[in-house]
């Protein structure tokens, strides 16, 4: 009867392995459980297969204990590795002999409770997963986001050892040219939902960018942590030699994608906007960094308004290099949001991101680049042209007259004062710190000074206004 029963196990496990295709929910996660309760619960009743109910009931709680609550094949998916099969074979083969011996001598009323308790325990844990799931599949219609791969992820937080945490990793809903953004379930955080950025095979094997992608973990993790104006990252790590960081899930839109959506977005909301993101740089360049790539893409608007900075993908720490291979003269950022010194290889400084502050401001009042048109793309080196054209110009003042491009009035200069010293080409003439421009822009609005720590602006009195 034991190999009549292990042989039925056996090829439970091998319906198992045919549900890897399938949603998580429509897996093992439900199915396994529910199959196993019905069966206890009805032959349960029936004194006479009481023996028989233990056994199979027994195999069928380690084959899903052994497999786990997620399991599913190793044939098509990267989600269980062939130690943890070849753990849940020993694992049945290690329980024949407990098998026979209950065989002999059956199991009382209260053995059975105990599997339909054990059972039920999981049935309930599933359902709460699968009800986690399906929330997070509706609240991320919009992505398309579906939930399938089940990992075990060693994360590290700076120290050297890492903790190991399952996640459930939705299908790929960003890609670009270095790596791929999905959407997890963290099920060690109360299912808290996630984004993990994994790099791509083919840049992954490069040392360089290995240590360039942990060194924006790090910064984060070190340097920024518990900032509120700057995305959170909870760890790092490599998956299948990827690296990988695992971030807080901000929704909203990308500032790009607020320009690109509105045009121009009005004085007030911009201003305000810019009090910020200038703030968030005070705390930026207070911890030593210096982001380098600072861009609308980089700044995301939370659905209640507030501002969050991301990527530091290539952010520099004062005082110390990035990777042992960054080279004096190397040239990091965005073309056109490089400052002069940025894009001559001579340096950069907090000032560089201040530069790109003016910029940005620039596009937020008048909804286009002072380089580009609302659509245009210049191949590099005309790009580069155009910019050397502007930076001759505005190092001889000709700047562009904000008030005249956007109507806003600007009685006392104050707005016009704001952009020439943010997008002035000379070091010297440009603001030095963030903390000077936040100052600035609040008079601009009328709003009293406090101490950065409790700042939140509203839309206090402009003093400008549409004509």
């Amino acid at each position: 009867m034991v190999e009549r029963v292990k042989s039925q196990t056996l090829g439970t496990w091998a319906r198992i392995n045919q549900v890897t295709d399938s949603k998580l929910r429509k897996g093992l996660a439900i199915g396994g459980p529910t199959l196993l309760y019905s069966f206890v619960d009805r032959l349960a009743s029936d004194w006479v297969h009481m023996p028989l109910t233990c056994v199979v009931g027994s195999f069928i709680v380690a084959s899903i204990a052994s497999l786990g609550v997620w399991g599913v094949s190793n044939r098509s998916r990267r989600i269980v590795n062939e130690g943890w099969l070849r753990e849940a074979e020993d694992n049945l083969k290690a329980r024949e002999a407990e098998l026979a011996e209950i065989a002999k001598g059956g199991l009382d009323i209260e053995e059975v409770k105990r599997l339909r308790e054990t059972n039920a325990g999981l049935l309930g844990k599933n359902s709460e997963l699968e009800a986690k799931v399906s929330e997070s599949e509706a609240q991320l219609s919009e992505y398309g986001a579906t939930f399938r791969d089940y990992y075990k992820l060693r994360v590290f937080r700076g120290g050297d050892d890492g903790v190991d945490a399952d996640y459930l990793l939705s299908d790929k809903i960003g890609e670009g040219g270095l790596g791929t953004v999905k959407f997890a379930i963290n099920l060690n955080m109360g299912n808290r939902l996630e984004v993990i950025k994994i790099a791509k095979r083919e840049v992954a094997i490069d040392e360089d960018y290995r240590a360039r992608f942990f060194n924006e973990a790090r910064i984060m993790l070190n340097d920024l942590h518990n900032q509120p104006r700057v995305v959170e990252v909870y760890g790092y790590g490599e998956l299948d030699r990827c690296p990988f960081i695992v971030m807080e899930f901000v929704r909203g839109n990308s500032l790009a994608r607020e320009i690109k959506n509105h045009g121009s977005l009005g004085f007030s909301r911009a201003a305000n906007w810019m009090i910020e993101i200038a703030d968030a740089f005070v705390k930026i360049h207070r911890a030593g960094i210096i982001h380098r790539d600072v861009k609308p893409d980089n700044i995301m608007i939370t659905e209640e308004g507030k501002i969050k900075i991301i990527d530091f993908g290539i952010a520099k720490v004062t005082g110390r290099e990035i990777t042992n291979k960054t080279k004096a003269g190397s040239i990091f950022g965005t073309p056109e949001y490089m400052a002069p010194e940025q894009v001559e290889g001579k340096g950069v400084s907090n000032q560089t991101d201040l530069y790109a502050l003016g910029l940005i401001f620039y596009e937020m009042l008048t909804g286009r680049s002072p380089f580009l048109g609302k659509t245009e793309r210049l191949e590099f080196l005309t790009l580069m042209n155009r910019l050397n054209a502007s930076w001759n110009k505005w190092s001889q003042g000709d700047f562009p007259k904000i008030a005249r491009e956007t109507g806003i009035e600007d009685k006392e200069g104050k707005l016009q004062k704001i952009i020439e010293k943010l997008l002035n080409p000379k070091t010297k003439y440009r603001y030095s710190k963030a903390e000077k421009l936040v100052a600035d822009l609040r008079d601009l609005l009328g709003i009293e000074a406090t101490p950065y720590e409790t700042t939140s602006p509203g839309d206090g009195p402009a003093g400008i206004h549409k004509k």
